[in-house]
């Protein structure tokens, strides 16, 4: 969320948090329904847990790898802050 509210235009800030939101929600919802139903499929336990494990490690590898943050500077002297 912090990342969305740091590089969002004001004027596109509700629309940016409400679709990560829904897609938290959505995660949330669905994952379960989704582990139900691969738990019925797969025929070796382990690898389900292998594989929800994998997930979350590779979505952080790309994150490590592709998303960077550019630090901006705000506008006016820095005295004013304090």
């Amino acid at each position: 969320m912090a990342l969305i509210v740091a590089n969002t235009p004001p004027t596109r800030m509700g629309t940016a948090l409400s679709l990560a939101q829904t897609g938290v929600l959505t995660g949330q919802t669905l994952g379960p329904a989704v582990g139900a139903v691969l738990a019925t499929i797969v025929e070796r336990q382990h690898w389900l847990f292998c594989m929800s494990g994998g997930m979350p490690l590779t979505a952080g590898a790309l994150t490590a790898l592709f998303v960077r943050e550019v630090k901006q500077l705000a506008p006016g002297p820095c005295h004013e802050l304090w």
